[in-house]
């Protein structure tokens, strides 16, 4: 469940949304000026270092250097890949990062930017 509130553009689905219609619909101008102006954040998947984690019950903060780049939303133990499984919306600029890390209620783990869905769809 995405709690932190985004749009279709940063979520990946602006291929649903048709900015260029005719028919207008609230939120329509909003959308065209983010989209003019690009987006500042994105919807990115990772894998979590470590041993198997219990899904959030709330977004996690994620770090880059100490500073706040974004949140994990979702995250869980994926028994099909033997490894824990995320997604966030992170600063575009730092999405793809090797350096990122989110904090739990535990500890810290390091996040390795993958690809959303985790599995090929072959």
């Amino acid at each position: 469940l995405q709690v932190t509130p985004a749009n279709p553009l940063e979520l990946g689905l602006d291929r649903y949304v048709d900015l260029d219609s005719d028919s207008g619909f609230i939120g329509r101008s909003a959308l065209l000026r983010i989209r003019q102006q690009g987006i500042n954040r994105r919807l990115q998947g990772y894998f979590i270092e470590g041993n198997a984690m219990a899904s959030n019950q709330h977004p996690l903060p994620v770090r880059c250097g100490g500073e706040i780049v974004g949140s994990i939303s979702e995250m869980a133990w994926s028994s099909r890949l033997q490894r824990n499984i995320a997604i966030g919306l992170i600063s575009i600029e730092l999405a793809e990062s090797e350096d990122l890390v989110v904090t739990t209620e535990r500890d810290s783990r390091r996040l390795e930017p993958t690809a959303i869905p985790f599995v090929s769809r072959s």
